[in-house]
């Protein structure tokens, strides 16, 4: 009876340990050495220091079956009746200990502290903007044109900017610039840029301040749970049942009310802004309108002069419109300047060479040829209304005029004219307005091409937080390990690092994707369509 417990643990290894993997054979042993406890606690006396000479019963192990696996108590039963391998069982039991102790073993990875790894990249992060703002001061006064533009001249409300001489004084300067004056000098965007900056950081002061300064100390003095490092802080330190748990709804309804506050505000001074914005606009942007899907009856200007006047506004004592101007078909003229460019290149390389002069003449014969063709094709583009397409910059001489046509026929209505506020010309994506005839192709194509990007990119973000772990590293490379157990700081670091940098970049070259898919398949007309799209369709896979 005493070789009991040793026949179990012997069982368990020579039939499983060839069949599990080191971890199963492990756990499996350990299971069947609890059965042995259980089945040796029978067999012992009241006080467990001797075994009782009494005869195990089979009705033992059938009762403690219903504790054991079956297919182990199986295996028991069937050689249990073979007491002469008990030595060979044990010798392969403890060879089999050892090998999963050494398989289990290998299979640790090292984990650097979550304190570290915060750290080493509330470092990194800091030193990279202490760079980035001693390499502007450096450069600003290097590049003038590119970084001290406007500095010199005063902005649209008649204000001087102030002195920003020095390499570090314009920091506290544009800290203390209100978005008014930002809106002013340079334009409504980077104005709104700004506003959206510091809701963004009241939003973060409001939420993160109470959090970090009641909700943290809390959770790490009275949670009464076991996490450890940066878990402390957060809600992984509360024990199951205590109070501070109904302390996280409020805070998370405390968040909601405070950043629709904040949401709430900045849209109303953005709405204030939009409106003088609007106010303000100079002519001829102000009073025009760009009409688009006329009909073919209305693709001339007097045809379109007489719709307006009598039709829309049914003036017959006023003038009501200034200009009109259609978008014309320049197919035709695109290739002769393209081969006016070419004559012209040409043409300088003849004059830079040691050539014969007739060469040179030849050559100047044949641009000027070319350049009265252009001269002349475009002529006739602009006086004859064949070469019209459907869409036409309609200016007006009342700007009251052109708001209702914009009324009119705003996109979404029952008509089939659309007319929208005409973008700025130095915004004006020339080529989309001339749509082609397969238009309906290359739309299907960006959007297949959109939905492709959004389906892959949560994919690519998971594998890129599983691969950029230095305990993935090690558990794939033996080298690495070794390395990183040399150097811990390394892996502080790579865990730090790595995977932030990773992440930003998918989420910059996310933007360059998305805008290279509108540019090439969609019809914009402004640049500043596509900087909202991209926003948009941006902000999706944020969401996502």
């Amino acid at each position: 009876e005493y070789l009991l417990p040793v026949l179990v643990v012997g069982v368990c290894c020579g039939e499983l340990c060839d069949l599990r993997s080191p971890v199963d054979e492990c756990e499996l042993q350990v299971e069947l050495i609890q059965t042995a406890s259980i089945l040796e606690e029978r067999v012992q006396g009241p006080k467990g220091d001797a075994f009782e000479d009494a005869p195990l019963r089979a009705s033992v192990f059938d009762h403690e079956a219903e504790k054991a696996p079956t297919s182990l108590v199986k295996a028991l039963l069937a050689k249990i009746q073979n007491p002469e391998r008990v030595l060979m069982i044990e010798s392969h039991s403890a060879a089999g200990v050892n090998n999963a102790t050494a398989a289990a073993s290998s299979a640790t990875l090292s984990t650097p502290n979550s304190l570290e790894v915060l750290g080493a990249a509330s470092a990194f992060s800091l030193t990279v903007i202490l760079v980035a703002l001693c390499l502007f001061g450096c450069v600003r006064d290097r590049y003038p044109a590119v970084y001290l533009k406007k500095v010199n001249d005063p902005g649209s409300h008649g204000e001087v900017p102030p002195d920003i001489s020095s390499s570090f004084g314009w920091m506290t300067v544009c800290w203390r610039l209100p978005v008014d004056e930002i809106a002013n000098h340079s334009n409504l965007d980077h104005g709104m840029l700004v506003q959206f900056c510091d809701a963004a950081v009241m939003c973060f002061l409001s939420t993160g301040l109470p959090a970090l300064l009641i909700l943290c100390p809390l959770c790490a003095l009275l949670g009464a749970g076991t996490a450890s490092n940066l878990g402390l802080l957060g809600f992984a330190n509360v024990a199951k049942g205590s109070w501070i748990t109904y302390l996280y709804p409020i805070f998370v309804w405390y968040t909601v009310v405070v950043t629709q506050a904040f949401i709430f505000r900045a849209q109303r001074a953005f709405v204030e802004r939009r409106y003088q914005w609007l106010r303000t606009m100079t002519e001829p942007r102000a009073n025009s309108v760009l009409l688009s899907n006329l009909p073919d009856n209305l693709m001339k200007e007097s045809a379109l002069r007489t719709f307006l006047e009598e039709q829309i506004f049914g003036a017959s004592n006023r003038e009501v419109l200034q200009s009109v101007s259609f978008v014309k078909d320049t197919n035709q003229l695109d290739k002769l300047i393209t081969e006016r460019a070419r004559y012209n290149e040409d043409l300088q390389k003849l004059m830079q060479g040691e050539v014969h002069e007739r060469r040179k003449a030849v050559a100047r014969a044949e641009m000027s040829k070319v350049e009265a063709q252009v001269a002349k094709l475009q002529g006739i583009i602009e006086q004859s209304d064949d070469y019209n397409l459907n869409l036409a910059f309609v200016s007006f001489h009342d700007r009251h005029d052109a708001v209702i046509v914009l009324k009119l026929f705003a996109p979404g209505g029952n008509e089939d004219i659309i007319a929208e506020l005409p973008p700025d010309t130095d915004d004006v994506i020339w080529n989309d307005l001339r749509p082609s005839q397969s238009q309906w192709l290359y739309d299907f194509s960006g959007y297949f091409l959109l939905g492709f990007v959004f389906v892959i990119f949560v994919p690519l973000v998971a594998y890129n937080a599983s691969f950029t772990e230095v305990a993935v590293w090690e558990k794939n490379d033996s080298n690495v390990k070794s390395f990183m157990n040399l150097y811990p700081a390394v892996a502080v670091f790579s865990d730090a690092i790595v995977a932030p940098l990773v992440l930003i970049f998918l989420m910059g070259i996310l933007c360059s994707i998305i805008a290279s898919i509108l540019v090439n398949f969609f019809v914009l007309k402004a640049r500043g369509i596509l900087q909202h799209l991209v926003q948009r369709w941006y902000y999706v896979h944020l969401v996502q």
